[in-house]
């Protein structure tokens, strides 16, 4: 039972692990660093679990084609005329080439560059130019309709492109109804994107990426341009194992200065449940930010709401592509571009701030793996990076023993 994970986190561990917040100790090291451990999350979490692989905003129109990558994967996501978007292993049903180098518009087809087996966008397998000989393009034993691209289940949500590798997940409308029952206050129908598309790559493990963004303990140290720790924060999970995170209330942001963009034309619209009222206790709206494992993120502000793919890439390696969406006209109204691009600089700039410290985490988390030196976690702000951790070790252990028997 879950032998090949033990070989980087053994029992004590995974006792010390599954201890209450202020007394339990973290994952090893090596669970960040080690790329066998890499190679097993890839083999037990990542194809068993719903990815966010893109933003649906960047296929918007129907003849579009992207290659993207996630864990280690590589795939493409087409859009044909019907509209549906349809995700694809990126390897051709020939000798394995890589069909897809980079993103196009207005489509029909994806060609194999090596030799020219060509599929439409639906994944069929429509052409095979001299495979016979020369100007003979069929042959008796080649069955296309048994060698078009691997398909990959696909579904959307909000402006997120979800993939499940193995093809064994509940539904996406089934595995995201914990959150979706969550923010059920929220009126997600009326959220539009912007086209605002952000994209940095972190030099750190996913994991590290994800635990940055599931508490605010370090916010006045690493990111003091959002002020020191104010009102409330509340970290979230459900039973499901779907989504961890926290919901907090800062204080009101200052009335904007002349000269502010936030004071050009009129501000964003609200959420309608929210529109109504203004909170008497001198705090701002709730804001929330809600961890899809492994690499989907979906925060929840009172006027925006900002999807981001974690897409992991390699054991020390991960890149954030974030798509900004606001409530009906606001994501394009002229008026209010200014306040949506100080939106969208804002969450640029915390970024920004947090690459060197994903790189500088790396790093000690090699060292502490040769030096055996537990982590700790804040019973106040840390409990969702505890939980979190609990997710990845018990998903794996499950998957292995499930795997034995």
């Amino acid at each position: 039972m879950g032998n090949e994970l033990y070989q980087y986190i053994n029992a004590a561990q995974i006792e010390s692990l599954h201890q209450p917040t202020a007394i339990a100790t973290g994952l090893p090291g090596a669970a960040y660093t080690e790329q066998g451990f890499w190679e097993l999350e890839r083999q037990d979490y990542f194809p068993s679990r719903w990815m966010a692989c893109a933003h649906a905003c960047e296929l918007e129109a129907p003849g579009g084609v992207m290659p993207v990558s996630i864990a280690g994967f590589e795939l493409i996501l087409t859009k044909a005329t019907d509209g549906v978007i349809r995700a694809f292993h990126n390897m051709c049903a020939h000798r394995g080439m890589r069909v897809l180098d980079t993103k196009q518009c207005e489509q029909t087809t994806l060609r194999c560059p090596w030799h020219s087996w060509t599929y439409d966008l639906h994944g069929r397998l429509v052409a095979t130019p001299n495979l016979g000989g020369i100007h003979v393009s069929e042959v008796d034993t080649f069955k296309c309709s048994e060698l078009g691209l691997r398909e990959v289940r696909c579904e959307t949500f909000l402006d997120l492109v979800f993939v499940n590798l193995d093809g064994a997940a509940p539904s996406l409308d089934d595995y995201l109804s914990p959150l979706k029952a969550r923010l059920a206050d929220y009126d997600l129908s009326l959220l539009r994107p912007s086209k605002q598309l952000t994209n940095v790559t972190f030099e750190g493990n996913w994991k590290l990426v994800i635990e940055g963004g599931l508490e605010d303990y370090h916010l006045p140290w690493i990111h003091p341009q959002l002020g020191p720790h104010s009102g409330t924060f509340t970290p979230e999970w459900d039973d499901s194992g779907c989504y961890v995170g926290f919901t907090n209330r800062r204080a009101k942001t200052p009335e904007p200065k002349a000269g502010d963009p936030r004071n050009s034309g009129d501000g964003l619209a609200l959420f309608p449940h929210l529109a109504s009222k203004t909170p008497a206790d001198g705090l701002d709206h709730e804001g929330m930010i809600f961890m899809v494992p492994p690499s989907a993120v979906i925060a929840v502000m009172s006027d925006h709401v900002v999807v981001t793919v974690l897409a992991p890439r390699s054991v020390d390696r991960t890149e954030q592509r974030r798509s900004f969406m606001y409530i009906g006209d606001s994501a394009v109204a002229a008026e209010t571009a200014p306040i949506r691009e100080a939106i969208c600089e804002s969450w640029r700039s915390v970024g920004a701030q947090d690459l060197d410290l994903a790189r500088a985490l790396q790093h000690q988390h090699r060292l502490r793996s040769e030096i055996d030196v537990p982590t700790r976690f804040s019973p106040h702000w840390e409990p969702a990076v505890h939980h979190f951790q609990q997710m990845v070790v018990d998903h794996m252990l499950s998957k292995q023993t499930s795997q034995a028997n």
